[in-house]
């Protein structure tokens, strides 16, 4: 039996070629995997959600949007339009027969006036796709009983727009004028916002369907501002796809919620009937219904109302706005419920 120390010589010196050979026969060890990172994935989800960001994004465009940018929203003209085919009774026996048998086509064109951007950027006023000549040119190239009921729906959208834009938006703008936000596309937000719940549904069942047709029809008569028809249809798609999301609509509501100036639910039904009153007319007199003698853009209320909100501020930072003018404003203002 060798003795232990002659063991201990027998083996190579360090830094020798068999100790160094031998060291490298030996397994090195696994790496260590990574430290998870589920704490820090989850709250990048939670900042950087790109549903949330888009409808944030959204929001600040279309709250910030020129004065000319939407009319009543997408929402408030579906309820205008399908409390109109809920009493088709009250119509003609053949636009009672039209409508009733292309629902979704007359719905889709009470929102499909509002496909065109840049509407301010138009030659002049009888172009505007807003304004009653247009309409009535839509309705005259319409082929086949479903774009004739888009027309008709087109023409809906333009009289409830009648009283959005001479009636409800320009009285809010100046009621609000201490708020610079407190403009155009922020009130027909609020209002589409305070619609019933249900009736948000309703926009989802619209765009489940394609109307290629329709679109047409729109691009043929409407005259080209800004963009080209196919990138106002997908700038025009892409907002209606936002406002179908729940982070959409929990926003708006959110932003209602805590305003400083109320929407009372006795006045967004006072206006949602005016609007249908005003539709039912324009389907049953067509060219002589009173809506005929107003123009759906409001421009001159609207430019009106523009000019007295800034006259407001200027009183007021100059510390003379008086008691009675205060006292007008709050009268203006819808009382809340």
């Amino acid at each position: 039996m060798r003795p232990r120390r002659a063991r201990a010589a027998a083996a190579p010196p360090a830094g020798s070629r068999a100790r160094r050979a031998r060291a490298g026969t030996r397994r090195r060890p696994a790496p260590r995997p990574p430290a998870p990172r589920v704490q820090l994935e989850t709250v990048r989800r939670a900042l950087y959600d790109p549903v949330v960001l888009l409808v944030g994004l959204v929001a600040a465009l279309v709250l910030a949007w020129p004065h000319d940018a939407l009319a009543w929203g997408p929402v408030t003209h579906l309820v205008h339009g399908s409390q109109v085919l809920d009493s088709l009774s009250i119509l003609g026996p053949a636009l009672q027969e039209i409508l009733g048998a292309h629902r979704l086509a007359y719905l889709y064109g009470c929102v499909a006036a509002d496909i065109v951007q840049g509407k301010k950027y138009t030659r002049s006023l009888y172009t505007h796709c807003h304004c009653w000549p247009v309409g009535w040119q839509i309705a005259e190239a319409a082929r086949g009983e479903r774009e004739q009921a888009f027309a008709y729906g087109y023409l809906s959208h333009l009289a409830g727009d009648v009283y959005s834009h001479n009636h409800f938006v320009p009285v809010q703008m100046v009621v609000s004028y201490p708020s610079r936000t407190a403009r155009h596309v922020y009130w027909e937000a609020r209002f589409d916002a305070a619609q019933a719940r249900d009736r948000w549904r309703l926009m989802r069942t619209v765009f489940e369907h394609r109307y290629p047709d329709c679109d047409r029809l729109v691009e043929q008569v409407v005259e080209r501002t800004l963009f080209s028809f196919r990138t106002n249809k997908r700038i025009f798609s892409s907002v209606m796809a936002v406002q179908r999301l729940g982070q959409w609509q929990r926003l708006m509501r959110g932003l209602s919620a805590r305003s400083r100036y109320p929407l009372p639910r006795g006045e967004v039904e006072r206006f949602n009937s005016l609007c249908i009153r005003a539709v039912q007319d324009l389907l049953a007199r067509g060219r002589k219904s009173v809506c005929q003698h107003a123009d759906p853009t409001g421009r001159e209320a609207l430019a009106r109302a523009d000019v007295l909100r800034r006259k407001l501020r200027a009183l007021k930072r100059r510390g003379q706005m008086t008691e009675a003018i205060a006292a007008e404003l709050r009268a203006l203002a819808p009382a809340a419920a």
